[in-house]
């Protein structure tokens, strides 16, 4: 299983693309178990990642992240987004000391 070997050797953003009813979630969902003990990876699933706007995206990836207590209201797509690099740095970070 290639994905299997991208993500133990780390080598970054893995994507899973194919038409409707082909195995993605299948697929994803067999990787999120045989991975899911070891506490040097997080899996977050994003089952719909379009969106009307790059805002509504970044929204549903704060609700994924349960982000929510960290934003304020009327916050810009800049704060979305630096909310969200925080929240992956500093899980980098614990990671990398443990």
């Amino acid at each position: 299983m290639r994905l299997l070997i991208e993500i133990r050797l780390r080598r970054g953003l893995s994507v899973i693309l194919g038409d409707v009813g082909t195995g993605k979630t299948t697929l994803s969902r067999k990787l999120f178990q045989m991975l899911k003990e070891r506490e040097d990876m997080l899996f977050f699933m994003v089952m719909d990642p379009t969106s009307q706007s790059e805002e509504l995206f970044l929204e549903s990836l704060i609700r994924v992240f349960n982000l929510q207590h960290e934003i304020e209201q009327n916050k810009t797509i800049l704060d979305y987004k630096e909310t969200i690099k925080k929240f992956l740095y500093q899980k980098e970070s614990m990671k990398i000391r443990r």
